[in-house]
């Protein structure tokens, strides 16, 4: 009986062909540059919440209008932060701060006036006579370096002031940044543990003229695929003052 080479040959042939296509197809998938990276992008969203609920810090708003009648002394104090002045005040209670708040007051045109948090009596001091101010409260604003000193408290039962709405949100912190960075380069793995990631990650913070301000970002191994994500936010100084940034992250 006489065998079918012919026969033979077209089934290795297509054997072999079947075979090349598996070990091609296996090589495009392992070496694509275009393939979805969609697990990195869940990836890259869970470190992006990580890190930015771990620079955060509680930020709250109230605004209050005064009474142009309200003030008796009529001595007002220009931008600042500072404290020992002797005026009218406009003292009222809270219940929303907590006792490690510290209060910055704004005019509203973004001018900082002295004030602060009367914490013993869980009150706000603010010392100026305009008819309208922000408040903000977070403990991440530094203390004022003395206290203020009234002579005239505007007192809430006459009806000399009313607040607006309460507003609570969460902001990323300049100084908790620069601690998450310098723990970075110091301990990175000790980091990684802290925040709960385990991916290899690093981050840029630019401020909006493209100047590096923040920079947490080791080299990544080049046989790894880098995931990169621009995010638009912004950062909050202890002074109060805001910025707009972009904060580029990466993983791999």
């Amino acid at each position: 009986m006489k065998l079918n080479k012919r026969g033979f040959s077209n089934v290795e042939f297509v054997i072999s062909f079947a075979l090349f296509v598996m070990f091609v197809f296996f090589v495009f998938i392992l070496l694509n540059p275009f393939r979805d990276y969609s697990v990195n992008n869940i990836n890259m969203d869970l470190i992006q919440e990580k890190l930015i609920n771990n620079v955060s810090v509680e930020l709250k708003k109230i605004s209050i209008q005064v009474k142009p009648d309200a003030y008796v002394s009529g001595h007002g104090h220009g931008g600042g932060g500072g404290g020992g002045h002797t005026s009218d005040c406009i003292k009222f209670s809270y219940d929303d701060l907590d006792a490690e708040d510290n209060v910055i007051a704004r005019k509203s045109d973004g001018t900082v006036v002295s004030s602060e948090l009367d914490h013993s009596n869980n009150k706000i001091i603010i010392a100026d006579d305009e008819q309208f101010y922000y408040i903000y409260a977070s403990s991440n604003f530094a203390a004022p370096s003395s206290s203020l000193s009234c002579s005239n408290n505007i007192d809430k039962t006459e009806g000399l002031y009313s607040l607006g709405l309460y507003e609570e949100d969460k902001i990323i912190s300049y100084g908790i940044l620069t601690e998450i960075a310098n723990k970075y380069e110091s301990n990175y793995n000790g980091l990684r543990g802290d925040l709960d990631i385990t991916d290899d990650f690093g981050f840029v913070i630019y401020s909006s003229d493209g100047e590096e301000m923040v920079r947490a970002l080791k080299s990544a191994p080049t046989r790894f695929q880098v995931s990169a994500k621009n995010i638009p936010t912004t950062i909050m100084y202890e002074n109060g003052t805001f910025e707009e940034v972009l904060m580029n992250l990466r993983i791999w």
